[in-house]
């Protein structure tokens, strides 16, 4: 809830900040600025019905705001994504189905129409506590729940400088070979499990002292984003971001079971890729009413998660570890836009 809350406050800023005179800003035909704020909800309920069935009520809420900046040569973008839904099943109380919080500005400079050297910077974290549910051996009506993520924990910042090349209307394409992406875990608890990545607790050998998980890792690298948006018709917009990051090196942390102190340290080439896909396809129905289809996968090897197909076999060794993740939301409801002159 306290996800849903930021949105709104934040969206009520934006609002009455656009609905002020800036007659007296002298440069403000060069920027431009808006807000799209939607809300999906959907509730079933069932009395005496033969076919089975839940009762269930849901709610998604969403905010994409941009503030842009352009003249001659310098464009100066930044884009702020909100995102909080949940949803409560047969009374097992409410439960997150999406929370992202995701922020992305670029500083750059034409070299062409279609050439910008680019400074890029973006953040991405979540609301509110995330938990995985897993039915409770001993009473099968109740769910166990694990906390597996927090606010900061993670939180993902990536600093690239390199060039976005827009080869057709609606499309850019960033490429920097000189890229940092830092991995944030602000939760202890799971800085010093080694979650996300980060180096874990460990007993160091000379003092006997027990050191503290990192909350920072560190990432030098190479990143590809890729977007694209295009109205299919009218009514019609769709649109698809990818996002590529490499590491060059990684630090291999393993520690010595036994006496809990390293046994290697060493940095190691590293072959796997980052992989961030998100798509999304809007349809408007009424000038308020909106269908939506958004959908999102993620590949990181640093995140170990609960994989699906063992979930009759949570005990199983090979039941957490890295995974394709996929979501897929579906959405009916209202949808609002508010834009600068």
């Amino acid at each position: 809830m306290r996800g849903l809350v930021f949105v709104g406050l934040f969206n009520l800023m934006c609002i009455v900040g656009y609905s002020q005179d800036s007659t007296a800003v002298k440069d403000t035909q060069y920027w431009h600025r808006g807000t799209t704020l939607s809300i999906n909800l959907s509730q079933t309920s069932l009395t005496n019905w033969n076919a089975g069935g839940q009762n269930a009520i849901a709610y998604n809420a969403l905010s994409s705001s941009f503030v842009n900046y352009e003249k001659e040569k310098l464009v100066y973008s930044n884009a702020l994504t909100m995102a909080f839904g949940q949803s409560n099943l047969a009374g097992k109380g409410w439960r997150k189905t999406d929370d992202r919080l995701y922020y992305i500005s670029k500083l750059s400079h034409k070299k062409s129409e279609k050439l910008r050297y680019t400074v890029y910077l973006d953040f991405l974290t979540q609301f509110a506590d995330g938990k995985n549910y897993i039915q409770s051996a001993g009473n099968p009506s109740r769910d166990s729940a694990v906390l597996v993520s927090k606010f900061l924990s993670r939180g993902y910042s990536t600093l690239a400088l390199g060039m976005e090349y827009t080869p057709l209307p609606g499309m850019f394409i960033f490429f920097s070979p000189v890229t940092m992406k830092t991995t944030i875990v602000g939760y202890q608890a799971f800085a010093n499990a080694g979650a996300f990545g980060v180096r874990p607790e460990y007993i160091n050998k000379n003092t006997g002292k027990r050191v503290a998980g990192s909350n920072f890792l560190f990432e030098p690298g190479a990143m590809l984003d890729m977007i694209y948006k295009k109205d299919l018709a009218k009514n019609i917009t769709v649109q698809t971001k990818v996002s590529l990051f490499w590491a060059y090196m990684r630090r291999n942390y393993a520690i010595n079971q036994a006496t809990g102190s390293f046994k290697n340290d060493s940095y190691v080439f590293y072959k796997n890729v980052d992989v961030m896909w998100d798509f999304s396809l809007v349809m408007k129905v009424t000038k308020y009413i909106t269908a939506s289809v958004t959908t999102s996968l993620i590949y990181d090897d640093d995140i170990n998660v609960f994989r699906s197909k063992y979930a009759s076999d949570p005990t199983n060794p090979k039941a957490y570890g890295p995974a394709i993740q996929f979501k897929q939301v579906l959405g009916f409801g209202i949808q609002g836009t508010f834009k600068s002159k």
